[in-house]
């Protein structure tokens, strides 16, 4: 896939004052490295790094525990849902069914005991209300018979209880006995196994983790983290391409899917999580590969532009006074300006943001002339010039190096460079 960077090849060129000095055997006492203005396609990046990964990963654990026995899937397995991938030994599980049905016997046949002791107390019951009847038995016999018959009742509703808690445990060791047989839960590929054959296995709060299945690997993910300085231009749809070290000098496609509202502080740097769709029908990429993700969030056709060097340049005093010309906009000054070799003259200044102002300074007629102009679109060479009075062609001034030992007295008046014409 062809590169989505389009930089801005222009032929930088030295505008020389040599020639006038070499006439006569000095040294030019200023260099400058220019560009010519252009027209061209310009396009806007945002670049960063990620991470690729299945759209869809599932940690297979295990809700009982016990000895691995079985294994029938390993690392790049292909698997469906509901295939078996591994066995635990059952034999422990079996033996606590036996036992917890022996409990369940033993509890049953309490309850038939205390079930013959209600009707025994019942009838004993009865009794003593026909004997207080007739004023053969007191009042407190009879209400010593009445409380044995609630006894009872009692504690045949605790033995029927006692059955079915019984009960509860073999069907929860019934579960279990399931459980040893772990199947798949999606039709895709074994990406990890972090199990063998002997090891014993857990269940718990934090089950452990047994295999790890990706859906489908022909479609992946990247998840990039975007500077908070860039976030606001990468949107929904935006296209994205990447590169990965197993394949160089190979681009692959893809398409931002979310940016994420959930901001990652790192020492201080605030990053947002991009996550980009990928298709990957020949399976070529892999999880945990690193991307470098290109995103392209402008572009323009067939616009002015100059590199964005161009933009920091701004002569100083020292400058113009080489150059034997007036500082512009400034009274003429008085002293020598004295430069050593390889000095870049001009102070830093920060690249003009989209629809900024700002000023590019270009040779004309022999002269170092400012020139404002209004600024669009920029990549990390070029910038997009969307107003003032710069024309295609025009040289415009990336840097210039006073020569050593250079010395001039600032001119009085304007006058040309040295060794140009007007």
């Amino acid at each position: 896939m062809k590169k989505t960077i389009l930089t801005l090849i222009l032929a930088s060129f030295a505008v020389s004052v040599g020639a006038y000095y070499e006439l006569r055997g000095t040294p030019a006492p200023v260099r400058f490295e220019t560009a010519l203005a252009a027209r061209g396609d310009l396009i806007a990046n945002v670049v960063s790094t990620g991470t690729l990964q299945a759209v869809k990963t599932i940690e297979v654990g295990t809700q009982a525990s016990g000895i691995v026995k079985e294994l029938d899937a390993d690392f790049n397995s292909v698997v469906h849902k509901g295939q078996v991938i591994a066995r635990l030994d059952p034999l422990l599980i079996q033996a606590q069914i036996d036992q917890g049905q022996a409990n369940v016997a033993k509890a049953m046949a309490d309850v038939e005991r205390l079930r013959v002791a209600v009707d025994d107390a019942a009838s004993q019951q009865a009794r003593a209300e026909a004997l207080f009847a007739k004023t053969l038995l007191d009042q407190s016999d009879l209400d010593a018979a009445r409380v044995v018959t609630e006894q009872a009742a009692a504690d045949l509703k605790a033995g029927q209880a006692m059955v079915s808690q019984a009960q509860a445990m073999v069907d929860e060791n019934v579960l279990n006995l399931e459980h040893t047989v772990i199947t798949a839960p999606i039709d895709g590929i074994v990406i990890a196994r972090n199990v063998d054959v002997g090891q014993t296995v857990v269940s718990n709060m934090q089950a452990q983790t047994l295999f790890e299945i990706a859906e489908d690997l022909s479609k992946m993910q990247v998840n990039a983290s975007i500077d908070e300085s860039d976030v606001g231009h990468v949107h929904q749809g935006d296209p994205v391409t990447f590169t990965v070290d197993a394949y160089p000098g190979e681009t692959f496609g893809g398409t931002v899917a979310q940016v994420r509202l959930n901001p990652t502080i790192d020492q201080a740097v605030v990053t947002y999580l991009t996550v980009i769709d990928v298709p990957n029908p020949d399976l070529k990429l892999r999880p945990g590969m690193t991307a470098n993700v290109t995103v392209r969030v402008d572009s323009r056709k067939n616009v002015l532009r100059i590199p964005s060097n161009a933009l920091l340049f701004k002569p100083n005093d020292e400058l113009f006074a080489l150059l034997h010309q007036m500082v512009p906009g400034a009274a003429p000054a008085t002293g020598t300006a004295r430069g050593s070799a390889g000095t870049k003259v001009g102070a830093p200044a920060r690249p003009q943001a989209t629809m900024g102002r700002g000023q590019v300074w270009v040779v004309r007629n022999g002269r170092l002339t400012g020139v404002p102009v209004q600024t669009g679109l920029n990549d990390s060479t070029s910038t997009e010039v969307v107003a003032g009075n710069l024309q295609p062609g025009d040289t415009v001034v990336l840097n210039a190096i006073v020569a050593s030992g250079a010395t001039a007295t600032p001119a009085a008046g304007a006058g040309p460079l040295p060794g140009t014409r007007r």
